[in-house]
């Protein structure tokens, strides 16, 4: 597994728990304000406002059964993954690797001449 992988997939995770957590909370905000409108609420509106509260918290159950289905996806996808182990490359030498690939064909050797630096 790429390292940025885990990242974004951890990332993922909390966007869509805290998204779900917040759903959660304003249905059950919404619940509470029905049941609260219930009681004050004329026979003809309370059968209206029964069955709004009755889908809403069929909507939260909902809700919390996706939660618990991905909080339980990405925690058995954690336990059964099995870190790879990685083995260290072989000694790779660049300078012997950038003469040979500039070896030119045909082309005599270019001669250095030293220079004395002193003047």
């Amino acid at each position: 597994m790429k390292p940025a992988t885990g990242y974004i997939r951890a990332t993922s995770f909390a966007i869509l728990v805290i998204s779900l957590v917040t759903v959660i909370g304003f249905l059950g905000g919404l619940i509470y304000v029905l049941f609260d409108r219930i009681a004050l609420a004329e026979p003809g509106q309370r059968e209206y406002l029964v069955q709004v509260a009755w889908l809403t918290g069929a909507v939260v159950i909902l809700s919390v059964i996706i939660l618990i289905g991905v909080v339980v996806h990405y925690l058995a996808h954690r336990i059964t993954q099995r870190p790879e182990k990685s083995e260290p490359p072989a000694y790779f030498d660049a300078w012997s690797e950038s003469a040979r690939r500039l070896k030119a064909k045909g082309v005599p050797p270019v001669e250095l001449e030293e220079t004395d630096s002193e003047g």
